[in-house]
């Protein structure tokens, strides 16, 4: 029995899925973070490893074959880091008869919120960028430069936001003071001679300044002037990706999919950021994401071995994964 074996590589989270040619699961892994800017090479390679054992745990090794395999890992951008992550997947020694792919998580996330169909994802959590695939099955990048200078719309660049407005309350150069308040308790300064020791002396990590936009959020939603603006320019910066991005994929209509813990769920910001996009791209259609990104690894995968992508894998993929039919 031909087998495919699907990992998404995620700053927090691993998954992986390995499924046979009709499209039903066979097993699942989840481990920690395969970001390999998070995580040291040691902890790369042991989480990379226990997800695919943990896909493989229970299967009969003597019945299966493995036919080919994909990655979707985050952080590989730089030229170093895809170098590291491939001799790390070397090391698993899994020899899939057609190969092994290794892409973005960012790549999987577009092939599986799509199922593998030409249009558009918007990721936004504690990072953001937007994919767009055309109809020539090249894949379009807009964003996803990193926390210092691109990021724009997320978690952390609503974090930093904050923290800047927070500081320029609390020195005079702005008047308000709730964000300064909030921002301040949940980094537990106590006052302007700890920020600079806080900030840059126990050198704070992104996710923690990302941490910081629900804060934001919440503020927003309560009428507070200071985070609305914040919340606003955000928004304005993740219509920008899409609208970057539906030039470049040249499609009318483009379906479009939002991922990521910022948006992907209905929330003050995701309605508001909804509301303009349609406004600003008028070609957009918003719609539910068809899989998770850890089948648009097993579809990257798939498709290694095949044309196309069979309407009943897709079909009983979906009800292995006990997704509904309309999403």
């Amino acid at each position: 029995m031909q087998v495919t074996l699907g990992v998404d590589g995620g700053g927090t989270q691993t998954r992986s899925l390995l499924v046979n040619e009709q499209g039903t699961v066979l097993g699942r892994g989840l481990a920690g973070s395969t970001n390999i800017h998070h995580i040291d090479a040691p902890t790369l390679r042991a989480n990379l490893r226990s997800v695919v054992e943990q896909a493989f745990d229970g299967v009969d090794s003597a019945s299966i074959e493995l036919a080919a395999a994909c990655f979707g890992l985050a952080g590989l951008s730089a030229a170093h880091a895809r170098t590291q992550a491939n001799a790390i997947i070397a090391d698993l020694e899994l020899q899939p008869k057609h190969g092994v792919s290794i892409l973005t998580d960012a790549h999987i996330a577009l092939t599986g919120g799509l199922a593998g169909a030409p249009g558009m994802v918007l990721l936004a959590g504690t990072g953001s960028a937007c994919f767009g695939l055309d109809a020539d099955g090249n894949v379009h990048r807009t964003g996803g430069w990193g926390s210092i200078a691109d990021d724009g719309g997320s978690g952390g660049w609503i974090g930093r936001q904050a923290i800047e407005c927070a500081i320029r309350q609390a020195d005079g150069r702005r008047s308000g003071n709730a964000l300064k308040t909030e921002i301040f308790k949940q980094l537990n300064i106590q006052s302007l001679d700890d920020v600079v020791q806080r900030l840059h002396g126990d050198a704070i990590q992104w996710n923690e300044i990302a941490a910081l936009c629900p804060i934001v959020i919440q503020l927003a939603a309560s009428g507070d002037a200071d985070a609305d603006e914040i919340l606003q320019r955000a928004v304005e910066e993740l219509v920008d990706l899409v609208r970057a991005t539906a030039r470049k994929i040249d499609l009318t209509p483009i379906p479009l999919v939002l991922m990521g813990g910022l948006i992907e769920r209905e929330t003050y910001l995701s309605r508001r950021l909804t509301k303009r996009i349609r406004q600003a791209v008028s070609e957009i259609r918003i719609r539910e994401s068809s899989f998770p990104p850890v089948a648009g690894a097993v579809f990257e995968a798939f498709k290694m071995q095949h044309d196309h992508i069979p309407a009943e894998f897709l079909s009983s993929l979906k009800a292995s994964l006990q997704i509904p039919r309309d999403a």
